[in-house]
């Protein structure tokens, strides 16, 4: 009998530093070096309130100009799954696409404690918009949404016709928005969007 065959070793790969992936680098406006490497740790200590959930922290999150990346959102959108605490979250001027938009969706589907949303002035498209719209949506098959927003903003935005349709659409049946603003996104004048709904 001829011997068993062996299987190829795999080769071990480095282990992977998750401090380092936080913070996206900008050539125009950094951030480098110790700079950076600050943000990583603010990134942490972030993630680590967010799960701690304690009573004492605060209830609102600015996270105002800091251009986190894409790993820091998959993160952020799971720590937030178990807190209660956060009423308030801006998001502004943040970088964010449609993919770490997906993640806030996702997150906020589970969160009932989020009333007040600001995405203002990042790289949101009709794409990331519909993530957002879908936690809207009070239609059928959407009543085990735990999201409970009262106060939305997306101005300055890349959203085209069809994300403010499916805002629109969304809002047919909601009962609990009581303000959206979309300002200065690049719809065409004749496309659906709604600029305060109650």
């Amino acid at each position: 009998m001829a011997p068993p065959a062996v299987p190829p070793k795999k080769e071990k790969r480095p282990p992977r530093d998750a401090r380092m992936q936080y913070v996206e680098e900008d050539e125009d406006r950094g951030p480098f070096g110790a700079e950076k490497q600050k943000l990583e740790h603010y990134a942490e200590d972030i993630l680590a309130q967010l799960h701690r959930n304690d009573p004492r922290d605060p209830t609102s999150l600015s996270l105002l100009d800091i251009h986190f990346s894409r790993h820091f959102y998959r993160d952020f959108a799971f720590c937030f799954l178990h807190n209660n605490r956060i009423r308030k979250l801006q998001l502004e001027r943040c970088n964010m696409g449609d993919v770490a938009c997906e993640r806030i969706g996702f997150m906020l589907r589970e969160n009932s404690s989020v009333s007040i949303l600001s995405l203002c002035e990042n790289h949101i498209k009709s794409v990331g918009c519909g993530f957002i719209a879908r936690l809207l949506d009070r239609g059928y098959g959407t009543d085990k949404l735990k999201c409970r927003l009262t106060h939305l903003f997306l101005n300055r935005n890349h959203i085209g016709p069809v994300g403010a349709k499916s805002l629109s659409l969304a809002l047919v049946h909601n009962r609990t928005l009581e303000a959206l603003e979309v300002r200065g996104f690049k719809a065409k004048p004749n496309s659906a969007c709604v600029g305060f709904a109650e």
